[in-house]
């Protein structure tokens, strides 16, 4: 065999190693691996909003905490910009607060109920391992308790309305942050949370809700 033949071989061995070493470790470093590979993820926050009711409600103010980071929240805003979904006609909407609080202020006229949201793309990729610190998710955190799969803490809700004595009001809100890539096969890995207010009469203050969220969900190899 020509000499030169050899060390082309040779050459495109080592290159060989060297690529499956380097696709070995970095397949397995995540988050540094993604960008290592080159690799672009779609990333997203969904949001949304279901107030249910035993009878019609009127003169409805609610103030309801929004996924935000370092004083903005781009689901609040993509809202009032009208990308999001199930607005009622009848609601006005705006954001209020200011700094690590913001709240969705939403006003009807009458309501015997509804359901809307919007979903966010997102152009870098989550944390879903440690959200409270890195992501949007909903504020204000207050008394957080956290775990190895699941923290949970306090947050804020106002709620305002005429209704019939005994009328029961449920807010619900949920959250999910979630990443997506593909390169062999399909990963995904993502955190939701979930805030839950049950009401029987109109409290027309600051209510304290519980948040759940789940996090460090799905894929934390890169490539395999």
């Amino acid at each position: 065999m020509d000499e030169s033949f050899k060390t082309i071989l040779i050459l495109l061995s080592g290159m060989v190693v060297i690529l499956a070493v380097f696709l070995l470790i970095a397949g397995n470093i995540y988050p540094d691996g993604v960008e290592m590979l080159g690799i672009t993820p779609e990333s997203s926050y969904s949001y949304e909003v279901s107030v249910t009711s035993s009878d019609t409600l009127y003169n409805v103010t609610l103030f309801l905490p929004l996924p935000s980071d370092l004083g903005y929240s781009a689901v609040g805003y993509g809202i009032l910009n009208g990308s999001g979904y199930g607005i009622p006609a009848n609601m006005a909407t705006d954001i209020f607060g200011e700094g690590e609080s913001l709240f969705l202020k939403a006003t009807l006229p009458e309501t015997d109920g509804l359901k809307f949201g919007i979903n966010v793309d997102n152009k870098v990729l989550l944390d879903t391992i440690d959200p409270i610190l890195n992501s949007y998710v909903i504020r204000p955190v207050m008394d957080l308790q956290s775990g190895e799969s699941t923290d949970t803490y306090k947050t804020y809700i106002y709620a305002s309305y005429d209704a019939s004595p005994g009328a029961v009001v449920t807010i619900d809100i949920s959250e999910e942050g979630k990443n997506t890539w593909k390169v062999f096969s399909e990963k995904t890995n993502y955190f939701d949370e979930h805030v839950s207010l049950s009401l029987t009469k109109s409290p027309d203050k600051w209510e304290k809700a519980d948040v759940s969220l789940s996090k460090e969900n799905g894929d934390y190899s890169v490539l395999f």
